[in-house]
């Protein structure tokens, strides 16, 4: 294993339906495998807005909202889509500022969970903790 995120790794797909509860899985969107440190980067500078002091002379870094931090991390990884849900829908990067959090909030939840579980730290790892294990 070395260091650098191999950029060559096809992407990971994630299948889902039409609907929450649909288990057919007739949608699929593109994830890069791993994300890198300069992806991660991308994704929290994303996450943040900044606000101006009442008095106008101070900024700060406020979070965005989940759904908003939600789609700061797949505007980086996702890398294309295709099924019915997504028909007559080019994937590009842009898209994102269009669509439906209402309608599509399920399925941008489900994607965001499985690009987490991708680039879940290894000391995050249970085992790696116990020496014994």
């Amino acid at each position: 294993m070395g260091i650098l995120v191999d950029r060559n790794t096809p992407p990971v797909a994630v299948k889902f339906g039409n609907e929450p509860d649909d288990g057919l899985e007739v949608n699929t969107v593109f994830v890069k495998a791993r994300l890198s440190l300069g992806d991660t980067i991308h994704i929290e500078e994303a996450s943040y807005k900044m606000e101006m002091a009442g008095d106008g002379s101070t900024a700060f870094r406020v979070p965005v909202s989940s759904i908003g931090q939600m789609v700061a991390g797949l505007r980086t990884a996702v890398t294309g889509w295709s099924g019915p849900l997504f028909e007559g829908v080019k994937y590009k990067r842009a898209i994102w500022e269009e669509i439906d959090t209402a309608e599509c909030e399920w399925w941008i939840r489900l994607v965001h969970q499985r690009v987490n579980e991708l680039n879940k730290p290894r000391s995050d790892d249970p085992k790696a903790a116990d020496p014994n294990g």
